[in-house]
């Protein structure tokens, strides 16, 4: 299984933002653009997992899930990773909560352990919620293109009230992303009555 732990874009959310993508998306034709439905926050990475890992992986996420609160955040402006000029992802940028976001981060991953997060070393979490994707290693000039023209786009507000880990199939058509569980963060039934 490969699984991960994010948050999910309200429906109405990942619609507006799919809209105002329209051009970027013709612009870049040539990138992985994240399919409607399937915008997510990733807050872990977990990789490859067995099955029988899957029940403490659990365990661990529902003691974290319960002392963090739910928080208001936005999608403002859009940034790359990767080459200035050829750059690999387009993500949009996350305003309001973010140091929250980043204290909950460190507590899952204190809470799982290193063993379970192949990438954490290598990279530092920087909370963003990815857009598109080049298919070329070498990166993609259209990328970075839309990147300057959606520089100082505002997406939206959402509110991150709970956690879901995902397992993801890679399949030709793009990502299958399946529920195996969800955390409700502290707070969650008092932001979504």
């Amino acid at each position: 299984m490969r699984l991960f732990l994010a948050g999910m874009l309200p429906d109405a959310l990942q619609a507006a933002v799919f809209s105002a993508l329209a051009a970027a998306r013709r612009a870049a034709c040539q990138a992985r653009w994240v399919r409607p439905g399937n915008l997510h926050l990733t807050l872990a990475f977990f990789g490859e997992t067995k099955s029988s890992d899957v029940p403490s992986l659990v365990d661990a996420l529902r003691e974290v899930a319960p002392r963090h609160g739910s928080s208001v955040l936005g999608l403002q402006g859009v940034g790359c990773f990767g080459r200035p000029h050829q750059p690999s992802v387009l993500f949009a940028e996350l305003t309001g909560a973010v140091e929250a976001l980043r204290t909950l981060e460190a507590d899952i991953r204190r809470a799982v352990g290193p063993s379970r997060l192949p990438n954490a070393k290598e990279q530092a979490f920087h909370p963003h919620l990815t857009l598109a994707r080049a298919r070329s290693r070498q990166g993609d000039a259209a990328l970075s293109r839309c990147q300057r023209a959606l520089r100082d786009q505002g997406f939206g507000v959402f509110v991150l009230d709970r956690l879901s880990l995902f397992n993801s199939e890679l399949l030709s058509t793009g990502s299958l992303y399946t529920p195996l569980a969800e955390f409700p963060l502290a707070g969650a039934d008092a932001a979504h009555p």
